[in-house]
């Protein structure tokens, strides 16, 4: 079963595809300059590490009215001067190779981040297909919404029926989304099977890819009340792991 550890490599490929393009928000490679850039730019990014899950790593970097401040688990730092920032971030970063990824700000659900897994997968007939989707609350206290970093997974519907209209349409804009995506990344990595695409939603409901995991966890998907939703991403994992 193939798989794609680097983050950076996922997203160039996204990055080659016109259409992908304006979901993916601005990611470059670390260095101090690019990260005073980009909070000059954006002040709010995310500094994660180019390989690894479970969102372990992961830092929110902000800059203040007066100051900057990062998190990363439930602690927070606060700096009076960009140098001191950088010096500290640059302690825990150490020499792994990490990104800046632009930060978006995501609906939250009951004071909490929310996000969405779409699972898509190949079929029987080795076609790409839609198989899943799901929403995730962040833990209070973190910045991630893993849920092996304390979040919960929760019905689509049920997170966002007070912000969406239409959830038919919606869902089928998600869903285009992760075929678009998977499509793209499999013209460059030829051996994927299956994509777990995280989903951010801003406030005016646009779709922003936050990250693509090419051996995606799954166990959030037992929770939803139709089971028949597990049961084909297990199937399908199945078949395509014994060819």
């Amino acid at each position: 079963m193939g798989s794609v550890a680097s983050k950076w490599k996922k997203t160039e490929s996204l990055l080659q595809d016109k259409k992908l393009r304006g979901n993916v928000p601005m990611t470059k490679r670390y260095s101090n300059l690019t990260l005073k850039a980009m909070l000059d730019s954006y002040s709010m990014v995310y500094v994660k590490p180019n390989t690894g899950t479970g969102g372990s790593g992961v830092m929110r970097v902000e800059k203040l009215t007066e100051g900057y401040k990062y998190q990363l688990l439930t602690t927070t730092r606060k700096f009076t001067s960009f140098r001191s920032l950088a010096k500290s971030i640059s302690r825990r970063t150490k020499d792994r190779s990490y990104l800046i990824q632009r930060g978006i700000h995501l609906l939250k659900y009951k004071g909490r981040s929310i996000d969405l897994r779409v699972m898509v997968q190949k079929n029987v007939k080795g076609k790409w297909e839609p198989t899943g989707e799901i929403g995730r609350i962040g833990h209070h206290a973190k910045i991630v919404t893993n849920v092996c970093k304390g979040g919960t997974s929760k019905p689509v519907e049920m997170l966002l029926e007070s912000r969406v209209d239409d959830m038919k349409a919606f869902k089928q804009k998600l869903r285009r989304l992760g075929l678009q995506t998977a499509y793209q990344l499999n013209r460059t990595f030829k051996s994927l099977n299956e994509i777990g695409m995280d989903v951010g939603v801003d406030r005016k409901l646009k779709l922003w890819i936050i990250e693509v995991n090419t051996r995606p966890a799954i166990y959030g998907f037992k929770s939803l009340r139709d089971k028949s939703v597990y049961k084909k991403i297990c199937r399908y994992q199945k078949r395509y792991a014994k060819r």
